[in-house]
């Protein structure tokens, strides 16, 4: 049995949205959100999604994964605050398969692109609560 795609706006929204501790992990597993930098707790305050984007922002590069800071133009090591920053996950870039997966964010990655079945998630040995929760919400008939 096929799972709806997790990159198809309406599905990504019925996820993460209803089970916010699933977000929790999906954005802890960016390697800024390591250790005691991990986000304890969230709230989504508007779940709706407005567009699909998913394009490579960067053709130049190859790397998938970004993560931009407000810095000072002359003085680079002056970042206005480390509160606030943007990361950038460019889908179409990911190229991992299954058996090179390595961190928390490929395997999310991985999840968010690929078509995933319960075959592979015991393969890699991805049995995780978080997937159980939602492998219901992903499957189509």
């Amino acid at each position: 049995m096929k799972l709806l795609p997790l990159t198809n706006d309406f599905t990504f929204k019925a996820v993460f949205s209803k089970h916010e501790d699933v977000l929790l992990d999906l954005l802890n597993s960016f390697p800024d959100f390591e250790g005691d930098n991990q986000i304890s707790s969230l709230k989504v305050l508007n779940p709706r999604i407005e567009k699909e984007v998913n394009f490579p922002l960067f053709k130049d590069r190859e790397k998938f994964y970004w993560h931009f800071q407000i810095r000072d133009e002359e003085e680079r090591e002056k970042c206005l605050t480390e509160d606030f920053s943007v990361r950038i996950i460019e889908i179409p870039k990911f190229a991992k398969d299954i058996s090179r997966l390595e961190s928390p964010l490929d395997f999310w990655v991985y999840l968010l692109t690929k078509e995933w079945q319960q075959t592979q998630e015991q393969k890699c040995d991805l049995k995780r609560k978080e997937l159980s929760k939602i492998t219901k919400e992903l499957r189509s008939n």
